[in-house]
């Protein structure tokens, strides 16, 4: 069940989110930007502590995601990315404990962010798009047993 949910979860994330960064990178300003720079450098340093605090990575992780959503200036949008953040929050429960994923994160934000900062709708797409792809590869690995397997950091 948990498998069928996040595989309809990131359905609908690749349809919404890579064009929530496009928007955010035609529509942010200055004030956009930093929001999502502090809440990048947030989940940056959660995710390098040590050990590692799941919790405060996920609510950093999350924030990113509604501050890219905010940036847009579609408040129906940004609804629709609030409704799902439970959701998200659990997929984000198993797919960061997955090996080499919290710093694979924090890179996919970083170069998200610095599209949405460069104005570059077309990076910050793709790059969103390829970081939902790793996400549920991650996930999904996670369910099937693999983290179990030693798969995890």
């Amino acid at each position: 069940h948990q498998r069928h949910s996040f595989e309809e979860l990131f359905a609908v994330r690749r349809l919404l989110e890579p064009a929530s960064a496009q928007w955010a990178a035609t529509r942010a300003g200055a004030a956009e930007i930093d929001g999502l720079r502090r809440a990048l450098e947030g989940l940056a340093a959660a995710c390098a502590a040590d050990p590692p605090d799941y919790e405060t990575i996920r609510e950093h992780d999350a924030q990113l995601h509604l501050e890219i959503a905010a940036s847009t200036a579609n408040r129906v949008l940004l609804r629709i990315m609030q409704a799902i953040q439970d959701l998200h929050e659990q997929q984000l429960e198993t797919s960061l404990r997955f090996r080499g994923r919290l710093d694979r994160t924090v890179a996919d934000h970083r170069r998200i962010v610095a599209a949405i900062a460069a104005g570059d709708p077309v990076e910050a797409g793709g790059a969103m798009l390829d970081h939902l792809d790793q996400g549920e590869a991650a996930a999904l690995a996670g369910i099937d047993g693999l983290a179990e397997s030693g798969e995890v950091r």
